[in-house]
């Protein structure tokens, strides 16, 4: 999870609210067609999103976004931007570093998260090395 989807969970799962009114707000913030992909490739509607913001085996520690761009089209935009996110799943430690791409919808005076998708970014060191493999 990344971009709008990603702060909107760790602000949203960080409070001292009920996790069910907490997703009643995530929902508001999202397209009924939403659609989300994942660093692993896999692939997420609304509803399995958000049943995903209260599986209680991630715990998000911090997130933060950088170099975010935003390109308007009309009654869409798409931002693009750098996450770092550090975090426990299942009991393990991780730390993910990649690009986002989320798009956002007009829908009458609200703006929606239709579409998110994160890759993430190769450490430089194992990006040389591929690189390098396929020099002659």
């Amino acid at each position: 999870m990344t971009g709008l989807a990603r702060k909107s969970s760790h602000s949203n799962s960080s409070g001292t609210r009920p996790r069910s009114r907490r997703t009643h707000s995530l929902n508001q913030l999202f397209a009924e067609t939403f659609i989300f992909v994942d660093i692993d490739g896999s692939l997420q509607n609304k509803a399995q999103f958000l049943a995903s913001v209260s599986d209680r085996s991630e715990h998000i520690d911090s997130i933060r976004s950088e170099s975010m761009l935003r390109h308007v089209h009309g009654d869409t935009v798409i931002v693009t931007g750098v996450y770092h996110e550090k975090g426990t799943l299942k009991g393990e430690a991780y730390y993910h570093h990649g690009r986002f791409t989320d798009t956002r919808i007009k829908d009458g005076s609200a703006w929606l998260c239709a579409a998110s998708q994160s890759t993430l970014i190769q450490k430089e060191r194992s990006t040389k090395l591929l690189v390098q493999s396929h020099i002659p």
